[in-house]
């Protein structure tokens, strides 16, 4: 089981992505967003993920901002969190691998989904706001592997570390993306990642007491 942490701003936070080996490692990109980092900062924290896979991620973004921003943090690994094209992910596929995002209303889109098939590398399923831990209707990745035979899924949404295991016994996917959920007072802290990594992979670390999520059911 793969492991994703979206948002990575603090030497603190990639240094916990390392000792936890988490696969991937998302520096955020998006203007005006809460996560958002300088291209100068993920060169910074690239050097302290050991060896975790940085990610950029962009939303909306023309392909020279990609190009230029991912190129300058010397990133393999691009996110396209936005209405990015089918065209615009197989351009940026000759130099980057590249993650589409997609809400879990555009994974039951047949026509608009299986555009995507053979240009992407990787399918993220998230819920309609990313980023803020709200958990949506999982069901939807079943239809994904349908319409993307061969391309590797990832789970995000309302996922923290005390419900990543049910989720992935229910859903089945190849990996799993945390951001909120491995927060603490609104900054990642290390003992959430590392948590997080560990229920996923079939370990198992107890929920401390008197701790809450987006997430979690009312």
């Amino acid at each position: 089981m793969q492991v994703k942490v979206c948002g990575v701003r603090s030497r603190a936070c990639a240094e916990a992505c390392a000792a936890a080996a988490v696969d991937f490692a998302g520096f955020n990109f998006v203007r005006g967003a809460r996560r958002s980092i300088h291209v100068d900062e993920a060169v910074e924290l690239a050097k302290h993920l050991g060896d975790t896979v940085p990610v950029g991620l962009f939303q909306n973004a023309g392909r020279d901002e990609v190009e230029a921003i991912a190129g300058a943090a010397g990133l393999g690994w691009v996110q396209l969190h936005g209405d990015e094209s089918p065209d615009l992910c197989k351009r940026l596929g000759r130099r980057f691998r590249v993650i589409k995002a997609v809400e879990g209303s555009v994974a039951r889109d047949p026509e608009r989904l299986a555009a995507y098939r053979g240009v992407i590398d990787l399918l993220l399923v998230d819920g309609a706001r990313p980023g803020t831990g709200t958990r949506w209707d999982w069901s939807a990745l079943a239809e994904c592997r349908r319409l993307l035979p061969g391309t590797p899924l990832f789970l995000a949404g309302g996922l923290h570390p005390w419900n990543v295991a049910r989720a992935i016994a229910t859903v089945k996917p190849d990996g799993v993306d945390s951001a909120s959920g491995v927060e603490r007072d609104r900054r990642q802290a290390a003992d959430l990642i590392e948590a997080f990594a560990i229920n996923a992979r079939g370990g198992s670390v107890d929920r401390p007491p008197h701790t809450s999520f987006v997430g979690d059911p009312k």
